[in-house]
């Protein structure tokens, strides 16, 4: 959590900490969700892009023959556990895995109680990522869930998932295009390029073809004018672990140079805070809170020259001011 409240931070020049918008906007003004979904990873969303993306899931591409024979389900068994789960949610109370797994056994029966406690997780997701289900406020160290129409009264899953499709893939293309099917793909979390391929070519012409560094990629045509303009050449960004900028794409060569991805996309799926300039990944950073002040360390990869680094520095002074305390600043 802490690093979604530092991704608010650098997009959102008001946000304070002391303020905690990100908790604020989830269990207070219910603004955001959290939630299953992309990869199968707990994201934040806006009930509304939970709902467009609950209705583009595709559970058969997603959960295929494979996956049912590895946890030993069937179909029909993921179908009860679905129903299992919303009856012991129907009443809105929030519920920790370990009273949901109670609550479940009580209806669905000892053998799935069984797969659902050595497979919680992963037996969770797909009934979360249809929109069943999401998050609701920890239990001290407990995470619970909620009965998603329960918590936000009139939610309902939009029930066109081709049109839900196409409108999720506009969605990323204007977030992180130019992009290929493969890029998607990975982003999505499925394995079959080829649906996707055939969901570019249904968007038509409000798709257009565009080169980047020799690869022929997909962007929005709208805003093929506004991606050539070079606008962004000199914006220096300051982004926190796991920014979800730097994780739209699979082949990222035009974010970071191959020399430094692994000091950007470390081992055992940690990502690093980043340093981004023009677009693509020139450093690293780390910040600690010590005391009445805030630490920025930068380490640059290259000689960032005096105007990124006056950026990097006004960056800095964001986030101290997201801390509410003075910064101290090193490289």
């Amino acid at each position: 959590m802490g690093t979604t409240d530092l991704q608010v931070a650098a997009r959102v020049s008001s946000a304070v900490a002391s303020e905690g918008p990100v908790a604020r906007a989830l269990w207070e003004e219910r603004r955001l969700v959290r939630v299953w979904c992309m990869r199968g990873t707990l994201h934040l969303l806006a009930p509304s892009q939970f709902a467009l993306y609950a209705a583009a899931f595709d559970p058969a591409a997603q959960y295929d023959a494979t996956w049912h024979r590895y946890f030993e389900v069937t179909a029909g068994d993921m179908a009860t556990l679905y129903e299992a789960f919303g009856e012991a949610l129907d009443d809105g109370s929030p519920l920790t895995r370990r009273e949901l797994g109670a609550a479940v056994t009580a209806r669905a029966g000892l053998r799935l109680g069984a797969r659902l406690s050595s497979s919680w997780g992963e037996l969770l997701k797909p009934a979360a990522r249809r929109g069943l289900f999401v998050n609701g406020p920890n239990r001290g160290s407990e995470t619970t869930y909620v009965r998603t129409d329960r918590w936000l009264p009139g939610f309902s899953v939009a029930p066109a998932p081709d049109a839900a499709r196409l409108e999720w893939l506009r969605r990323y293309l204007r977030g992180y295009g130019p992009a290929s099917a493969e890029d998607y793909a990975r982003w999505l979390g499925v394995r079959q390029v080829g649906r996707i391929k055939r969901l570019l070519a249904e968007l038509g012409a409000e798709v257009t073809e565009v080169m980047v560094n020799d690869r022929r990629l997909h962007a929005l045509t709208v805003d093929v004018a506004e991606l050539s303009s070079g606008e962004s050449a000199q914006s220096v960004r300051l982004l926190p672990a796991f920014d979800t900028f730097v994780l739209g794409h699979a082949n990222r060569d035009h974010l970071v140079e191959a020399a430094h991805r692994s000091r950007v996309y470390r081992t055992a799926g940690w990502v690093a805070p980043t340093v981004l300039a023009g677009g693509r990944v020139v450093g690293t950073w780390e910040h600690r809170v010590e005391g009445d002040r805030v630490e920025v360390r930068l380490t640059p990869f290259e000689d960032l020259g005096s105007g990124v680094r006056a950026g990097v520095e006004a960056e800095a002074e964001r986030l101290a001011a997201y801390f509410e305390r003075p910064l101290s600043f090193y490289t």
